[in-house]
């Protein structure tokens, strides 16, 4: 199994939820926190404590967008229908 780079994983990731930006950072050696921001209006949503090695595999990194898609459901619907109509 191929494992990617943190940074590479998260332009994965940056792309899956484009036209939305995201901007991700470390918060702990084994999390990231991550801000996702619609900005045509300014509504943002940020993440921490988000589980997030160095390396990913593939598995990883659709859990990763998958974990931040439920807490976006959750906390900021509209952000996801916004991606989803710009994307």
């Amino acid at each position: 199994m191929k494992l990617i780079r943190q940074p590479e994983a998260l332009a994965l990731v940056r792309d899956h939820f484009s036209p939305l930006l995201f901007v991700a950072r470390m918060d702990s050696p084994r999390t990231i926190q991550a801000m996702l921001m619609d900005e045509s209006t300014g509504e943002s949503l940020v993440l921490t404590g988000i589980p997030c090695g160095l390396s990913l595999s593939r598995a990883q990194v659709a859990g990763l967008i998958s974990a931040i898609e439920l807490d976006i459901a959750a906390l900021r619907p509209g952000l996801l229908k916004r991606r989803q109509a710009g994307g």
